[in-house]
């Protein structure tokens, strides 16, 4: 979902039209505690439960969690709380993705359906290849659907793993005559390569090319390549993988009360239904600052892969979209940052949930935040978590004072 944009949007006009409520609404400086400050910003922004993690020098500095795990419930939330975190799952699709790469199994340059079983072209221009480079890079011109993407949540059908394949989901939606195939609404009218997209359901497609590749369920692929590797013992791809006590449910909030959705899924998972907690993905977020290496010595990916994947692909299509990474992801609320180079990251949003991850791999800093809600579309709740999102950023200057209180 592509909620990030919005918000923003709304930060503009609030900017525009600033008032002395809606300037207190926008300072990431108060109240000066951090915990304090994350505690009344989720209250203010109607989210049930986050978590934060920030990291210095590449290490945790701290990491909290904060509100509840389920509205109606006393279950606090914690650093190794689970959260359904949406499409920050990407940056895990990528990396699977470039091990492939690193391991001579595919050519980032080549069409993908070299490696698959049907074939991937724009009807329109069907002697054009799509690329693996392209899709990471959402220039494949392979487009949602958003009907029959939504279409395929479990949501409605009281939650859960989707019972549909993700393979099945996916050649069904790219090949004529499929369940799913639409000419006109799932391509885009321009050549891949040529335009800027962003795509979930291209994501889908890398998470096929993994199995096809590799031989195994991708989730089975991530686990053993990049979540055992790394130590990240709860993190899993299906909520049947994981341990649902540690899983906090999505929420909706609704004139003044909370509902509970189910933990849902959906066929192209690998496009965003990963499950991890702030600790666990700080794990991955160590190991991509530090050039591919975990904090345990385990290496996932070469220094110089890390670097290409944060590296700006199509710069005269999109300024800052690197391989499965935006390249300058608090470029709006930070933009000096940005222009002394790259700042990683990712944003996540699904009923129910956000999350938003950056670092700044120079400096070895970084910022994890998770939640279990959403705000509506109101200007206070979303300038309430646009402001924590501004606190990040300001904590990567913190000084790193807060080792004893790492969870």
């Amino acid at each position: 979902m592509k909620i990030w944009a919005v918000w923003l949007a709304i930060l503009g006009v609030a900017i525009a039209g600033a008032t002395a409520q809606i300037s207190e609404l926008m300072d990431p400086t108060r109240p000066k505690d951090p915990r304090e400050f994350f505690e009344t910003r989720m209250r203010q922004a109607h989210v049930p439960g986050l978590a934060v993690a920030i990291l210095h020098g590449g290490e945790v500095a701290w990491a909290d969690g904060f509100g509840r795990v389920d509205a109606g419930t006393d279950r606090p939330v914690t650093a190794e709380t689970l959260f359904h975190v949406a499409s920050v799952s990407k940056t895990i699709t990528g990396t699977a993705v470039m091990q492939l790469v690193e391991r001579g199994l595919v050519d980032l340059d080549g069409p993908v359906d070299e490696y698959l079983p049907f074939s991937v072209r724009n009807p329109r221009l069907p002697d054009e290849p799509i690329t693996i480079r392209q899709l990471m890079a959402h220039t494949s011109s392979l487009r949602d659907h958003d009907e029959t993407y939504m279409g395929q949540y479990t949501l409605d059908a009281g939650g859960g793993d989707s019972p549909l394949a993700l393979a099945s989901f996916v050649e069904g939606y790219v090949s004529p005559g499929g369940t799913w195939y639409d000419a006109e609404a799932n391509f885009a009218d321009e050549p891949p390569g040529t335009s800027h997209d962003y795509s979930n359901v291209g994501f889908a497609l890398l998470g096929v090319l993994v199995e096809a590749v590799s031989g195994i369920d991708f989730a089975d692929y991530c686990r053993e390549n990049v979540f055992e590797p790394l130590g990240m013992v709860e993190t899993g791809f299906r909520i049947a993988e994981v341990d649902e006590s540690l899983l906090a449910h999505p929420h909706e909030y609704k004139d003044g009360t909370f509902t509970v959705l189910p933990h849902y899924s959906y066929a192209t998972y690998p496009d965003g239904s990963l499950r991890t907690s702030v600790a666990e993905y700080a794990l991955f977020l160590q190991a991509m600052m530090n050039g591919g290496l975990g904090a345990n010595g385990s290496r996932i990916l070469e220094e110089a892969t890390v670097a290409e994947m944060i590296r700006t692909q199509f710069p005269e299509l999109n300024s800052h979209q690197g391989l499965a990474w935006d390249t300058k992801q608090i470029g709006n609320l930070d933009p000096e940052r940005c222009a002394r180079g790259p700042v990683p990251g990712h944003t996540g949003g699904d009923p129910g949930v956000f999350s938003i991850i950056f670092y700044v791999p120079d400096e070895r800093s970084g910022a994890i935040l998770f939640a279990n809600g959403l705000p509506d579309l109101k200007i206070a709740p979303v300038l309430s978590l646009i402001a924590s999102v501004r606190r990040l950023v300001l904590e990567l200057d913190a000084e790193p004072n807060r080792e004893e209180d790492v969870e």
